[in-house]
């Protein structure tokens, strides 16, 4: 099986550098990092437990979105949320560089991990995770999620199932994640007595808060890019 490798390199304050090297399979992009030995007490599944969590308990010791970010948040200790870093974001196709605080660059990662740990309520991101846009404003991310989900109904479509062309699903996983959010804090603040991972963690639920309020009116913005020039 072929791998593919994000690396996020996180240049502090002090000049030292903290690198996050992420490997995913190729086929579905699940994240194949190894998982911490031991595990933190905060990554059992049910600690904090999310309060939609599919999963059994019996099958699954560990939270995997939790085990998956414990290896990050351990070694961030020593940041503060406006810390101003430089992150380097290296893939196979481009590399990106940009200055930025510490809780937005923790967001960036922390997105890519948790769509692609093994959690069921993050696993429709995972498209997006696959064609990974580090850093990316809110309204790149609306398109990049919108996209997605009109694409996997063509995948439905040709596969004889039912569609979902209102977004009411889409809404719905994004109300999934919020809950999930909201889980994966308070595990975080367990966790560390750091603050960037905590407000990392709610800079994503904040834009996973605001989707099913907000996609009509930026749809509705966004359409003006797609007059294919009938008003000139």
């Amino acid at each position: 099986m072929s791998t593919v490798r994000v690396r996020y390199r996180f240049v502090l304050p002090n000049g030292l550098r903290e690198t996050f090297d992420l490997f995913f399979d190729d086929g579905e992009f699940r994240l194949l990092n190894p998982l911490p030995k031991p595990m933190p007490f905060w990554a059992e599944l049910s600690f904090n437990r999310c309060e939609n969590c599919p999963l059994s308990a019996a099958a699954h010791a560990h939270c995997p979105a939790a085990a998956q970010l414990a290896p990050i948040v351990e070694k961030i200790e020593t940041l503060v949320s406006y810390d101003e870093i430089r992150v380097d974001v290296l893939t196979a196709e481009r590399s990106i560089t940009q200055t930025t605080t510490a809780q937005q660059a923790l967001a960036s990662l922390f997105g890519l991990v948790l769509s692609s740990s093994g959690c069921p309520r993050t696993a429709f991101l995972r498209p997006m995770a696959r064609f990974h846009l580090p850093l990316a404003s809110e309204i790149e991310t609306l398109y990049r999620s919108v996209t997605m989900h009109l694409l996997d109904q063509h995948f439905r479509r040709s596969r004889g199932e039912s569609t979902d062309e209102d977004f009411t699903e889409l809404k719905k996983s994004y109300a999934e994640l919020h809950h999930v959010n909201r889980g994966i804090a308070r595990r975080l603040r367990a966790a560390s007595r750091s603050d960037p991972a905590l407000n990392a963690v709610t800079l994503l639920d904040t834009y996973a808060s605001l989707f099913p309020d907000t996609l009509a009116q930026t749809l509705r913005e966004l359409e003006a890019l797609f007059g294919h020039g009938r008003n000139t």
